[in-house]
């Protein structure tokens, strides 16, 4: 009867170990994604003929440097009357297409801008596609709101950049933003000045403003067309660029001149995922 208890007691504590076990695996966190990709700014308010303004991040594991990705959007292509993505991994002027190729830098990432018009609100899945082993595909949503008078002020997305590119295919520290001016629509139709100093002259190699007015290089001011809800954005694009704190300063060029600041951050090439 002893020897019974005992061989119970044995195999009850053998059992133990293995559901142990599997307790630790199941608790275990997701595997780390080989592949995201995000969009900014989200949701996003249209200006003037229903136009799109965003810039799209991709991250990827750093062992993945050197490998194409392609950006794409069925959705903005089917909703909106155009759309292209740009990229400024060559220097300046930008590249654009629709859809864009492009290369991870020595970290892993890559920045596009895209930019819509004639776009209709709603929900558009952005997808990013690798081109090389194991070829995952990542995706975002960007919501899009029709165009509303909003609350005053200037923003710039992404809130804080990362550079893209160390050297080579992959860019040279280039940035990309997106800034966006919302004011009183007694503005309409009036223009609107952007001035960052700080920004143009932290980029080395070139630096462009675009707006629905004009193309705007080396400049540290450019001005838009404010939209019948007082909006518009300003694109900007920067190449080999010291990283640090940016202000950028926007005035409206008509009534009681409202003015608006920011910062944007930029950082130095790493890798985020």
């Amino acid at each position: 009867m002893k020897i019974l208890i005992r061989f119970v007691a044995v195999a009850a504590a053998v059992l133990v170990v293995p559901l142990a076990g599997i307790a630790t695996a199941n608790a275990a966190g997701p595997a780390t994604p080989v592949i995201t990709v995000s969009v900014t700014p989200n949701p996003l308010t249209e200006v003037a003929e229903s136009a799109v303004n965003a810039v799209v991040q991709v991250e990827a594991l750093p062992g993945l440097a050197g490998a194409s990705v392609n950006i794409s959007s069925i959705d903005l292509t089917n909703t909106c009357t155009s759309v292209e993505f740009s990229s400024i991994a060559g220097g300046l002027p930008p590249t654009s297409s629709d859809p864009i190729t492009v290369v991870l830098d020595n970290e892993g990432n890559a920045t596009v801008e895209v930019d819509g018009v004639g776009c209709a609100p709603g929900t558009d899945v952005i997808e990013a596609d690798l081109l090389a082993v194991p070829y995952k595909t990542a995706t975002t949503t960007l919501t899009v709101n029709g165009p509303h008078h909003t609350p005053a002020g200037l923003t710039a997305s992404p809130s804080k950049e990362v550079e893209t590119g160390t050297s080579g295919e992959g860019g040279n520290s280039d940035i990309y933003a997106v800034f966006t001016v919302e004011t009183s629509s007694q503005y309409s139709e009036q223009t609107v000045e952007i001035q960052s100093d700080e920004l143009v002259d932290r980029c080395g190699a070139g630096s462009e403003w675009v707006t629905n007015l004009d193309t705007f290089s080396d400049s540290t001011t450019a001005t838009a067309m404010l939209d019948d809800n007082g909006n518009a954005t300003f694109t900007f694009y920067g190449v080999s660029c010291a990283t640090g704190k940016s202000t950028a300063l926007a005035q409206v060029e008509a009534g009681l001149h409202p003015k608006y600041m920011t910062t944007f951050k930029v950082k130095s090439p790493r890798s985020t995922i």
